[in-house]
């Protein structure tokens, strides 16, 4: 097998072996997929929290957060201040979380290549 079969995302590769070679089946499978997710956050969206909740939205992404000028000391402090704030988590748990994440980018790259870790930490930055 070659390398670049070995690193296609598990649920694609998945959907294009259940498909064969038959390229416009793969697309049809994929476009449902798509369609699916857009149509649950859609309605979620517009039935919960437009009437609702779109004033508090509104103000989180807009008014109370406007975009800074782009520079290496405003993103310094930015990703200080969004690590700092990520230890409401927990004081122990989030380092080593953090560790476990860096050490598998950089040193431990055959983790990624096992589905199931790849999956969790997808479902942890949802």
């Amino acid at each position: 097998m070659s390398a670049a079969r070995r690193r296609r995302p598990v649920l694609l590769a998945h959907v294009a072996r259940r498909n064969g070679s038959k390229w416009s089946s793969f697309v049809l499978a994929c476009s449902v997929a798509g369609i699916t997710a857009v149509s649950i956050w859609g309605v979620y969206f517009f039935e919960a929290v437009k009437p609702h909740y779109y004033a508090d939205y509104h103000y989180l992404f807009t008014d109370a957060n406007p975009t800074p000028k782009f520079s290496i000391r405003n993103l310094i402090a930015m990703t200080r201040e969004a690590l700092h704030a990520a230890f409401w988590i927990d004081r122990v748990l989030y380092p080593v979380a953090l560790a476990v994440l860096l050490l598998s980018a950089f040193w431990l790259k055959a983790l990624w290549r096992n589905g199931l870790y790849t999956a969790m930490w997808v479902a942890i930055a949802c």
